[in-house]
């Protein structure tokens, strides 16, 4: 009994040890830790930014709109208090059911995944402490949230807590999100429209209804089921939210500019950490005197559509843009041709820029697409193909080079590719999801040398105390080799110049440019001319982001070229633009032309060729390896004759490149009995000799300058005369 007695003793006293040092080291951890009281409502969030000469040119402050507990929907209230703290009214600030459990579920999984805080806490955390996950940051968490029990009451809390929450897209503070996302006070919000924005805080970037619906209507529903389990709404209210999906009303402006693109990006950097400063400061590539050039271009098109202009530098940052809708998805059509085409063709050496295609109606496995007005070339050359933006031949060289290569360069280049898009209507530009603007005018940037970089807007972000939030780290990654991309470049000149977008080949330099055009039978949708040279990319789209149809005369090679060129001019006052376009590490290479011409051959040119016989073309790494022989060793078929009354009949011709010595030879005494010139078709009549064996024979000989080059002797026909005159085909041949 005694012994027992000491032990519990010992166990007590041991125990009482333990508690004291935690306490002392609580304290010890936690001393300073105070209540800011300004720092409780954390409303003004200032954002500058900077454009590439460090001038400041927008400003913008989130989440000054205020809105007192009394105005707050009850059911807005009870939707955060079921999904982030259900104890909220009962604890003082510290949760220590929910605390000890993340406890135990901490050191099993042996992290600190697990932080069970309050609505208090969460608080503390956002307006007084860094998110990061260690102890004496979660220490001095509960120890705030426990004083700030004491000052305010749970009212107060919340109203301090609703009005600093951040919810993505750049709002803080509940009336800040009502306003963005339904276009309406706080005090109108409904149950479902509560429960949304309640989903949203537990991460904005995942669960935010303007990024990822589904994922906000799945937590979204979690929080209505919660609300219910715990008796804060009725069977009747939860049953008919359930059945709502994500309603939004997005509080839009008209034009869509260079901050708004850039604050989609810095949406994404301050989520990781939105309460980090007071003031961020942003400095960007824009420039601009062209982005208020770009603004006029487009407030004075008289297309009445939406539109988007952009501008890319030869590194792919974005240094003007403008747009009268979001930069959402779109079908992209033909401008996707020299990306998933006829790169990837060039690539792997299945196609030269010379090769010939029988651009004609097609049918594969049932797909059969049609070109614009039905119209038809028949043989045509690969490059003029992508100049005359072709259908048929597009879909014929993805079908040879295959669709899933072209997916994968798709991938690298920052496309949006479902497994539907694994078939041949992706050398048209249909995908299941569309692709944005962005990422389709920054693919163009890999032509320059192969190489891809997303493109970037932003160099770093700073806070107010000059704190480095994000430096620009642009990952460059290579798609196709150098000469591919020069070949593409060489292809897309000709575009310009000559083919659907001829329309730039008006300018005092050099362009290489695609366009494209959706629609249907009804119409068109989307209009689109991506341009480039060695200092800059620019993209101009017409269409309609509710998918009206655009007029029938809005095409690509029209208004979406006329744009484009009018944005080159602007550009061309403002920098000094290079005359012609650089094109390196290609091979001028003569092919053989009548293999060409005749044969759809691309071969090698006969050293011995005049120059009549030869044609330039450009090629990469993979060049013709065979080579003509045809005026090295001269060959000709062998010509048709007969024999009749005792004369030898012959016609010769397809010989237009040689000189012919026809033989005739008896008794062992030879006779050039013709001599013919090349392009000369002949008909020879031999009266022959009775009773007499001969040997007919054909030499083709190839003359050129001091050169003459002879070819094996063809024996045409060995035949003996009758003995006597005799009529008829009686002769025997090869005796």
């Amino acid at each position: 009994m005694k012994t027992t007695l000491k032990i519990s003793t010992i166990i007590f006293i041991a125990l009482f040890l333990i508690f004291i040092s935690l306490l002392v080291l609580y304290y010890a951890l936690t001393s300073g830790s105070k209540i800011n009281h300004d720092k409780l409502i954390n409303l003004d969030v200032k954002i500058n930014y900077y454009d590439k000469n460090n001038q400041i040119f927008a400003e913008e402050s989130n989440g000054k709109e205020i809105i007192e507990y009394q105005k707050i929907p009850k059911n807005t209230i009870n939707a955060f208090i079921a999904i982030e703290d259900r104890r909220f009214f009962k604890h003082n600030g510290v949760d220590v059911k929910s605390l000890s459990r993340a406890l135990l579920k901490n050191i099993k999984s042996a992290s600190f995944k697990e932080g069970a805080s309050t609505i208090t806490q969460q608080l503390v955390k956002n307006t007084h402490l860094s998110s990061d996950k260690t102890i004496t940051r979660k220490l001095k968490e509960i120890r705030i949230a426990r004083k700030i029990e004491k000052v305010y009451s749970k009212e107060e809390i919340l109203e301090k807590y609703l009005n600093t929450i951040y919810f993505g897209d750049g709002c803080y503070g509940i009336e800040s999100a009502s306003m963005h996302y339904f276009n309406k006070n706080a005090e109108d919000l409904t149950l479902n429209e509560s429960a949304i924005l309640a989903s949203i805080i537990k991460a904005p970037s995942l669960y935010s209804p303007t990024k990822n619906i589904e994922k906000n209507l799945y937590r979204k529903n979690i929080v209505l089921k919660k609300m219910f389990e715990q008796e804060l709404i009725s069977d009747i209210e939860y049953n008919e939210s359930i059945k709502l999906g994500v309603e939004l009303n997005v509080n839009d402006k008209n034009l869509f500019d260079y901050k708004y693109l850039t604050r989609q990006e810095v949406n994404k950097i301050i989520e990781n950490n939105p309460y980090s400063s007071k003031a961020i400061n942003v400095y960007t590539y824009c420039d601009t005197s062209i982005q208020k050039s770009v603004e006029k271009l487009i407030n004075n098109d008289e297309v009445n559509s939406n539109k988007s202009i952009i501008i890319l530098d030869n590194e792919n940052r974005i240094i003007a843009y403008l747009s009268t809708t979001k930069n959402i998805n779109r079908q992209i059509g033909s401008t996707i041709k020299p990306l998933c085409v006829y790169a990837p063709a060039l690539e792997h050496g299945n196609y030269y820029l010379c090769s010939k295609i029988n651009d004609e109606k097609i049918n594969i496995n049932g797909y059969s697409p049609s070109n614009f007005n039905n119209k038809y070339y028949g043989e045509i050359t690969f490059s003029e193909c992508l100049q005359k933006s072709l259908n048929s031949p597009a879909v014929q060289i993805l079908n040879a080079t295959g669709v899933q290569k072209s997916i994968e360069y798709l991938k690298k280049l920052g496309f949006n590719i479902d497994d539907s898009d694994n078939n041949l209507s992706l050398a048209l530009g249909s995908t299941k999801n569309g692709q944005c603007f962005t990422t389709l005018c920054s693919s163009y940037g890999v032509f320059r040398d192969g190489n891809y970089k997303n493109c970037s807007l932003i160099k770093e972000i700073r806070t107010d105390n000059n704190d480095l939030l994000y430096k620009e780290n642009t990952k460059i990654e290579n798609v196709f080799r150098k000469d591919t991309a020069n070949l593409m470049k060489l292809a897309l000149k000709r575009t310009a110049s000559s083919g659907t977008a001829k329309k730039l080949g008006f300018l005092p330099f050099e362009t290489c440019a695609k366009t494209g055009t959706v629609g249907n039978e009804k119409g068109n949708t989307d209009a689109y001319c991506i341009s480039f040279n060695d200092n800059f990319t620019i993209g101009v789209w017409f269409g309609n982001k509710d998918g009206e149809l655009l007029d029938n005369s809005v095409l690509g090679g029209t208004n979406a070229t006329i744009l484009s060129k009018d944005v080159w001019e602007n550009l061309s006052n403002h920098y000094q633009l290079k005359k012609e376009i650089t094109i390196e590490d290609l091979d001028i290479i003569e092919i053989d032309k009548p293999s060409y011409d005749k044969e759809n051959v691309v071969i090698l040119a006969d050293d011995n060729a005049p120059s009549l016989y030869k044609q330039k073309e450009y090629f990469g790494l993979h060049t013709p390896k065979v080579k003509s022989s045809i005026f090295s060793n001269p060959k000709i078929e062998t010509p048709i004759y007969s024999v009749d009354n005792n004369v030898f009949s012959m016609r010769l011709c397809q010989t237009e490149y040689y000189h012919c010595i026809i033989y005739a030879q008896t008794n062992n005494e030879k006779n050039i009995i013709y001599t013919k010139k090349p392009n000369e078709d002949i008909s020879i009549n031999y009266n022959l000799m009775f009773n007499t064996e001969y040997t007919f024979s054909i030499t083709p000989i190839f003359i050129n300058n001091n050169k003459t080059i002879y070819g094996d002797e063809i024996i045409i026909t060995k035949i003996k005369s009758p003995p006597e005159k005799t009529s008829g085909d009686w002769w025997t041949d090869d005796i």
